[in-house]
């Protein structure tokens, strides 16, 4: 089996790796400018820089879709637990907005102390009813399309058990049955001296047809079909994920957007560190 490759033909976890620490050193500048109230511009700069570098990450991730899918949606480059807490082989699209609203809870506090001593705060807490409207409409939105995604998933899931699929199993089955029991015969025949110009011509006749397996042909064309249709469904996950992503900064300003960065990638970061460890753990048992 060929190994996954990232954008420099590496090995696609040797990729995910150096990428995620990219992403600490490039959050974790970020996060300095913020606590340093640095400019907006140099926080736009830094903001801009945190989006490219995801959007390197899923140029790549569907680049490994076409290689495998079922090693991509099923990633070998995420620990146990991060798998454990997928959607369609990423993050659950909604939970960019749960995030939204849990810093705009827990910074309220800090903020509103900033209030009372005269200081003005552009953060999260600071969310004007316009910015809360659109949110609120972009999270329908979102809402329903994860939903019909799921829907699509699961009807592709139970499709392993209509009715097409299991004639083409069953088949199948029948012709690798057949297929034994004519290697039986002919293993037996081989003791059989008389019989030994029958086997001969046997087998040169099965050679010279040469004919395709039509039910296993039809298995795997049925199989490909899909695996093609996961693919599409993949896709549209991952072109979800980052499109909200992105629908959510579009709305904040950029010092929400470097708070809401910043957040998102000390909990990304926080799962990934954890699951390495649980591996380790697990691996020295």
């Amino acid at each position: 089996m060929a190994p996954l490759v990232g954008p420099h033909d590496e090995d696609f976890s040797d990729f995910y790796t150096n990428w995620m620490k990219t992403q600490e050193d490039l959050l974790k500048d970020l996060h300095k400018a913020v606590e340093n109230n640095a400019e907006e511009t140099e926080l736009s700069r830094k903001v801009d820089g945190v989006l490219a570098n995801y959007d390197i990450y899923y140029e790549a991730k569907q680049n490994a879709c076409h290689q495998d899918i079922l090693r991509t949606v099923s990633p070998e480059w995420k620990s146990p637990l991060e798998k454990a807490f997928l959607w369609l082989g990423g993050w659950r699209p909604s939970l960019a907005f749960q995030l939204v609203y849990a810093l705009t809870g827990q910074m309220t506090e800090v903020e509103l102390a900033e209030f009372f001593e005269g200081i003005e705060s552009p953060g999260l807490s600071s969310l004007s009813a316009s910015q809360l409207s659109e949110i609120s409409e972009l999270q329908t939105s979102t809402n329903k399309q994860e939903d019909f995604l799921g829907d699509e998933m699961a009807m592709l899931q139970q499709s392993f058990a209509d009715q097409p699929l299991l004639s083409l199993a069953q088949a199948h089955h029948l012709v690798q049955a057949q297929e034994a029991k004519n290697d039986s015969h002919m293993h037996d025949m081989h003791d059989d001296g008389s019989a030994q110009q029958n086997i001969g011509d046997a087998e040169q006749s099965r050679n010279d047809t040469n004919e395709p397996d039509s039910s296993n042909d039809a298995l795997d064309s049925a199989m490909q079909e899909k695996l093609n249709h996961l693919q599409t469904i993949a896709a549209k996950a991952d072109n979800l994920r980052l499109t909200t992503l992105k629908g959510v900064l579009n709305i904040l300003n950029t010092f929400q957007k470097a708070q809401y960065l910043v957040a998102a990638g000390k909990l990304q970061m926080l799962v990934w560190n954890i699951g390495e460890k649980l591996t380790g753990a697990t691996a020295s048992l």
